[in-house]
Formats: C-alpha cells, sequence, structure tokens
C-alpha cells in the first residue's frame, strides 16, 4: 500500500514537489501530514493515535500478534475524524478469524447501494464481480492455483 502512495505521489504533478518522501515516511511540509508504513508490530504500534489507518489484505492476519495489531489501531476517540480502512479479498474459510467477523458484521447492515452496506460504526462494500482493471473471466480462470482460489481472490466469497 505505502509503496502504491509513493508511485501516485512521485507521478502526480500535483503531489510529486510538496511531499519527501523516505523509506517509510511521506510528509508534506505544506501541512505537517504524514503517511507512516509500520511493521506488523502491535507493540510498537501502541498509542500512535492515527488519523487514518489502513489494513491491507486482511485474509493474511491470521496470527495472535496481528489481531493484537489490529486492537492496537483503532480509530482514536479524541479525533474529531478518524477511520480505519481494510481492503482484502475474501481469502479461506478459518483462515482470518477478523476478516470474517468484519464481513458477517458488515452484511447485517442496511443495504444503501449495490453490494454497499451501513451499520452504525462500519460501512463495508463487499462483491462478487470482478470490478478491478483487468479481471476478466479468462484472467479468473488463469489465476485458480487451488480449489476454490479464484472464488476467493476474484470473487471475494469467502471459501470453505
Amino acid at each position: 500500500m505505502f509503496q502504491a502512495i509513493e508511485r501516485i505521489i512521485k507521478a502526480s504533478p500535483l503531489l510529486k514537489h510538496s511531499a519527501k518522501v523516505t523509506a517509510n515516511r511521506i510528509e508534506f511540509a505544506a501541512t505537517g501530514a504524514c503517511i507512516y508504513a509500520i511493521a506488523s508490530d502491535y507493540a510498537s504500534a501502541a498509542g500512535s493515535n492515527p488519523s487514518f489507518i489502513v489494513f491491507d489484505e486482511l485474509w493474511g492476519y491470521t496470527s495472535e500478534s496481528s489481531r493484537r495489531l489490529w486492537d492496537e489501531m483503532v480509530p482514536p476517540p479524541t479525533r474529531k475524524i478518524t477511520a480505519r480502512l481494510t481492503v482484502s479479498y475474501a481469502g479461506f474459510e478459518g483462515e482470518s478469524a477478523q476478516l470474517e467477523a468484519l464481513y458477517k458484521h458488515g452484511i447485517t447492515g442496511e443495504v444503501i447501494g449495490p453490494d454497499l452496506y451501513r451499520t452504525k460504526r462500519q460501512l463495508t462494500y463487499w462483491t462478487h464481480d470482478c470490478c478491478a482493471p483487468g479481471q476478466t473471466p479468462a484472467w479468473a480462470m488463469s489465476s485458480a492455483t487451488r480449489s476454490g482460489a479464484t472464488r476467493s481472490c476474484a470473487k471475494s466469497k469467502i471459501v470453505g
């Protein structure tokens, strides 16, 4: 995720001269805003007081240590505007209890758009359609590496 943000900044005529990019930090001097890439270490994340948190590929968060990182990186109540974004394909049933819990809670919400659900504290977009660029039916069929992998990766279905 951090590398994608870095590439966007470097490619943008509006951003490339306003940001200082290092190995794990992007700083915007004019606003004082910073983007940090942190290690998956809950102890070092404790007390960080972030405004915006991104968890990428939550299906792979399967250990107690990764669960504790999730618990540490909550949107702090001391900030007026804060959020946590999770981006992931579905993975396999029983692989990530945290992702399954988010999914199960999210789809109980009010449907406010196609594949879009709202609960009191969670907005969930969960689709079974191939909607990303390049996700053609041919790609989906060629990407399967084991039983159910295509449904998990391309269709966002938790596979048992």
